[in-house]
């Protein structure tokens, strides 16, 4: 693949891992709204694994260039 493959695929990933962080943090708004905490840890676990990995994916990428 091209360097401006690469490039396009990389922003298109990074565009969807922060579509699915901003719906993981709508989930979390509704959590604290319903005063769920089993609800809102779960939603907060969720954000932490996908910002993992999209620091994963950012740090792969650059170290395939």
């Amino acid at each position: 693949m091209t360097h401006t493959t690469f490039v396009i695929l990389y922003i298109v990933l990074n565009i969807i891992y922060l579509y699915i962080l901003g719906l993981a943090g709508k989930d979390i708004k509704q959590a604290i709204q319903l005063r769920d905490k089993q609800w809102f840890i779960i939603c907060i676990i969720r954000v932490i694994i996908i910002l993992c990995v999209i620091v994963w994916f950012n740090y792969a990428y650059y170290n395939k260039l």
